[in-house]
């Protein structure tokens, strides 16, 4: 029988928590009743000796959601804040290119996040949903890339969720 405890739960927003955007204290003040948990916005945390940074932005999609940004330079502002050193870094979206393709067949991902990722940025795990389309695993390098989306683009819950029992 597997183990299903926990030390802690780590939530970052993404393009449908208009709350955690236009009203931030009010949904993380939901948040802080829980000890073990941990709302990283553009922000990290160490836990059991491992870091973490969070960050809820994507390039700008559709529907005027929360956390998009059209242009891809106030993107890499956001990116160039992750430190290098980081070892588990946790977006909405995904890097340009990578577990990204949408059902009309275009990429939907950050260039500039997948820029420094290749240049700057070297996580050994980098965990990721927001385009439904591209849920799996892929490894590239010493990084293991995973857009972890249950849902298909019409918000079934069809795909099982993802346990990574290590980095």
């Amino acid at each position: 029988m597997r183990d299903t405890s926990f030390c802690a739960v780590i939530i970052i927003a993404g393009n449908h928590d208009i709350l955690f955007q236009k009203e931030p204290e009010r949904a993380r003040k939901l948040l802080t009743k829980h000890d073990k948990v941990h709302y990283l916005e553009d922000s990290g945390c160490r836990i059991d000796g491992i870091s973490f940074y969070g960050s809820p932005w994507q390039p700008e999609f559709s529907y005027g959601w929360a956390f998009t940004l059209a242009a891809e330079e106030e993107l890499r502002n956001k990116w160039h804040s992750i430190p290098s050193n980081v070892q588990i870094l946790i977006t909405h979206g995904p890097p340009a290119g990578i577990l990204d393709f949408t059902t009309d067949g275009r990429h939907a991902g950050s260039t500039t996040l997948l820029a420094e990722l290749n240049q700057r940025v070297k996580p050994q795990l980098h965990l990721f949903g927001h385009i439904h389309e591209g849920y799996g695993i892929c490894k590239i390098e010493e990084t293991k890339l995973v857009n972890a989306s249950i849902c298909n683009p019409d918000y079934m819950p069809i795909h099982s969720p993802l346990v990574l029992e290590t980095v």
